[in-house]
């Protein structure tokens, strides 16, 4: 599956809840998704992505990055991404 795959199935699932505040999830989900972009060397394999097995992995590498601990809806969206991912690997 490529990001836009990724990202868009978390982005349904995340207009699906009844959110108090989806624009923050939705804007955590961006800056989650820009991050694997940039780690594309690391996270991508043939264009299709490749995560870490375990999710905290990627969420101490987006703390590094960010350069501060993750908020809530950022730790949310890398739960829901991982949620995604498995599914459409079943899928696939």
């Amino acid at each position: 599956m490529t990001l836009l795959q990724l990202t868009t199935a978390v982005q349904t699932e995340l207009d699906r809840r009844n959110l108090k505040s989806p624009k923050t999830r939705g804007n955590a989900l961006k800056k989650v998704a820009e991050f694997i972009a940039i780690q594309a060397s690391e996270h991508s394999v043939n264009g299709h992505i490749v995560l870490p097995s375990d999710k905290n992995m990627l969420k101490k590498n987006y703390e590094c990055h960010k350069g501060a601990v993750l908020n809530g809806a950022e730790s949310s969206v890398i739960n829901e991404i991982y949620n995604q991912y498995q599914l459409l690997k079943m899928k696939s």
